[in-house]
């Protein structure tokens, strides 16, 4: 009998897929993958400090500064006499972004016999990439015999100063009624002061004698506030803040207020600030395949920098594209599978009818 040989027509067909799911898994095999992390992260909120020494209603302030710094830029602000908001003669100043800026009404300049300032002002703003600054300082009087260290008189003074970086900011600001210094340090007399600080507190007090304070808030802060039922509301020695709900931490202390009827609120003293802490981005993490890896090893067979991969259960998957070469690989094996089931199914019908 005539022996005939079977026919396998599915053969180039079943080959083609295999070789077609084989190039899938391949091509979809990655090189270099980037575990994507959240970046939806935000700067820190501004710092902000304000300091005034003496402040009727919007009438009259005396040496008042405000500084505030932010993920652009800061600004300073200071003077000595307002009148209705306004500086006058020349009294004050502001800068917007880098620069500087300092006056005074009358100065005598450097003398042997020292040095004379009448409503002295000053603002400066630095900036870089990373970091702002905005400072700001005021006085109705600065006087120093010979130098600083030898005898120097401070009247009036206030200070500002805010900082922030893009995970963090801060504000400080303090006013004083008058200051007096003999020797450096040897004497050092301060009279009514009050500082607010987002970092380290606020605080006030009515006299200071080198490091000994009397009558602070702590001491005398209870039981110095009279009330007088709809004509005025007297305080004294207050200091406060706190973190609020949203992260931001504010600070706040005057030596004496006043509240009268009509616009015409009274500080004496006072000096407040904010800050707060931002969350930075997170940059994406780079993940290397094995073949760069196996490159980069060194003689120890260590990996150099390899980066370290998360596997908790808040990690993100790299890519797809692991399950996509699985897939892929999956799809050339059932291809193969068949096609070497069809191979044998038509040798052994074309054996049968030999």
């Amino acid at each position: 009998m005539e022996r005939r040989e079977g026919r396998r027509p599915g053969v180039p067909s079943m080959l083609t897929a295999g070789a077609m799911g084989v190039v899938a898994a391949l091509s979809l095999a990655p090189t270099t993958a980037y575990a994507q992390e959240p970046t939806g992260g935000t700067p820190a909120p501004n710092g902000t400090a304000r300091s005034t020494v003496v402040k009727v209603g919007e009438i009259l302030t005396i040496s008042e500064t405000e500084a505030e710094a932010g993920p652009e830029t800061g600004r300073a602000r200071a003077g000595v006499i307002y009148l209705n908001g306004q500086t006058v003669l020349g009294t004050g100043g502001e800068q917007e972004g880098a620069g500087s800026k300092e006056d005074a009404l009358f100065d005598s300049g450097e003398t042997p016999l020292g040095r004379l300032q009448l409503a002295p002002w000053e603002v400066e703003v630095t900036q870089s990439e990373s970091e702002r600054t905005a400072r700001g300082r005021s006085a109705a009087l600065d006087l120093y015999v010979v130098d600083e260290d030898t005898v120097s008189v401070v009247l009036l003074e206030s200070r500002s100063e805010a900082r922030h970086t893009d995970g963090r900011s801060s504000g400080s600001s303090s006013s004083d009624g008058a200051r007096l210094r003999i020797g450096g340090d040897l004497i050092d007399v301060t009279i009514l002061h009050s500082e607010a600080s987002s970092e380290n507190g606020s605080k006030s007090y009515v006299l200071k004698i080198n490091d000994t304070e009397i009558g602070n808030d702590e001491q005398l802060g209870q039981i110095c506030n009279l009330e007088i039922p709809n004509v005025a509301i007297v305080g004294c020695l207050q200091a406060g803040g706190g973190t609020g709900t949203d992260g931001t931490t504010t600070g706040s202390a005057t030596v004496l207020t006043g509240d009268v009827p009509l616009p015409l609120d009274t500080t004496v003293v006072g000096a407040e600030s904010s800050s707060g802490q931002g969350r930075a981005a997170v940059k994406p993490v780079r993940q290397e395949d094995e073949e760069e890896q196996e490159e980069r090893q060194d003689d120890s067979g260590a990996v150099p920098n390899a980066p370290a991969v998360d596997t908790g259960t808040d990690a993100l998957p790299a890519t797809g594209a692991e399950a996509a070469q699985k897939a892929g690989l999956a799809a050339a094996a059932v291809a193969f599978g068949a096609w070497l089931q069809a191979a044998g199914s038509r040798r052994r019908k074309g054996n049968a009818t030999a």
